[in-house]
């Protein structure tokens, strides 16, 4: 991976996957590493995480004339996967009666979670605002 002061760029990859049947790739970075053992033990014990607004996102249930989706073959907006059925779609109109919003002016945070044996505590600070209008300053 890539690592700079704000990414460590260290690979997941030890965690997830055993030596066997593996792209030649994907074992050779495998075996470039540590064993799990001393990789782990040089882990990161904090995420830091956020999210900020910047659209409503708002969900729309369909009629049935216009439900239907294409799973397995694309991407589907369908909650029943198997019969492509119960499907959504977006609106710019986030209070159209069939409409929801996922997001709102109050989804902006900033999260410092902290999980090393000892300690598991999570710290976050919330404010409102949109993301695309002005900053939202966390200070």
């Amino acid at each position: 991976g890539l690592a700079s002061a704000s990414h460590d760029g260290r690979s997941i990859a030890p965690f997830l996957l055993q030596d066997g049947d593996l792209l030649e790739s994907t074992r050779h970075h495998l075996r470039s590493l540590p064993d799990v053992a001393s990789y782990r033990s040089t882990w990161r014990k904090e995420l830091f995480f956020e999210a900020y607004f910047v659209d409503y996102n708002t969900k729309c249930i369909l009629g049935p004339e216009q439900q239907g989706g294409s799973y397995p073959h694309e991407d589907s907006n369908c909650v029943d996967l198997e019969s492509n059925k119960a499907c959504w779609t977006s609106s710019r109109d986030p209070y159209k009666p069939t409409c929801y919003m996922t997001e709102d002016l109050t989804n902006n945070f900033i999260a410092l979670r902290q999980i090393d044996g000892i300690h598991n505590s999570l710290y976050a600070e919330f404010h409102t605002g949109n993301q695309l209008a002005k900053n939202i300053d966390f200070q």
